[in-house]
């Protein structure tokens, strides 16, 4: 991403001045995006609803390759509580949240598996107090990723409906999310903008672009949630991209991409 900034400054120092006249351009840094922009998401959703185009520079994938679809991303919470109670003097009295919470994870992450390219990831959980005390609270959090909308509220309702109806006596279950993320769906109106960014590297003679369908998220979720079309893994090529010791940058891959991406700016200013 560090080299996808730099990259951005570069495109946006050099874009010619008639092309400048005819576009408005807004370059919009995330902080929060990883962590799932839980103080930029108000002002994200604000750029995205007045935003026909983005251009997402997440970093490229090897072998020059793009993004044109990544699966949407939420964490869902599941907050269990039931009754604690002396472990040893009386344990028929208690409730315990975390052999609740136990039943709820494969019983839930079932559910991907009626969806084609639908992940539950049960990947953070914590419960209990003392090992003597049977354990009154109990939370999990699942990383959901999937391809469509609509199967994302199928799998919510799923989800919802057996909290609803709890997986252990006396022991309640809430789901809890922020909000409905979107997933970066490949459109017809996107398909427009891919086809620029492939002739402008006709035009430039650099190889084709390999368009992907992945299963990270990225800014351009929310873009494409709020209508605009949307090519991503536009920056310089990288990997190991959560690696902190091992990740890399393509520096062969600064100059096309910046040379790229100016270009793209050229066609879209043209159809003005």
């Amino acid at each position: 991403d560090k080299s996808s900034l730099n990259a951005v400054w570069w495109i946006c120092k050099k874009i010619p001045p008639e092309a400048l006249r005819k576009l408005n351009i807004a370059v919009v840094l995330n902080p929060g995006e990883e962590s799932g922009s839980p103080a930029s998401r108000s002002f994200m959703d604000e750029q995205a609803k007045k935003t026909d185009i983005a251009l997402v520079y997440e970093p490229g994938r090897p072998g020059n390759g793009f993004v044109r679809s990544r699966k949407g991303s939420m964490f869902l919470t599941i907050n269990f509580h039931g009754r604690p109670a002396h472990a040893g003097n009386n344990p028929e009295q208690g409730r315990n949240a975390i052999e609740a919470m136990a039943k709820a994870i494969p019983e839930i992450k079932a559910i991907a598996s009626e969806y084609k390219d639908v992940t539950l990831n049960a990947d953070v959980v914590k419960g209990g107090t003392t090992a003597n005390t049977i354990a009154e609270d109990a939370t999990v959090v699942f990383d959901f990723r999937f391809f469509n909308d609509q199967t994302r509220d199928a799998v919510l309702d799923k989800i919802e409906a057996l909290c609803k109806r709890g997986f252990a006596p006396d022991v309640t279950s809430e789901l809890k999310y922020v909000a409905k993320s979107s997933a970066l769906a490949h459109t017809d109106k996107s398909q427009k903008v891919i086809d620029l960014v492939n002739k402008a590297a006709s035009e430039l003679g650099q190889p084709d672009p390999k368009w992907m369908d992945v299963g990270g998220a990225s800014d351009g979720n929310r873009f494409s949630g709020g209508g605009a079309a949307v090519a991503c893994a536009m920056g310089v090529i990288g990997g190991d991209l959560h690696h902190p010791e091992k990740e890399w940058s393509d520096m062969s891959s600064v100059k096309p991409r910046i040379a790229l991406g100016r270009k793209v700016l050229e066609l879209i200013a043209q159809q003005k």
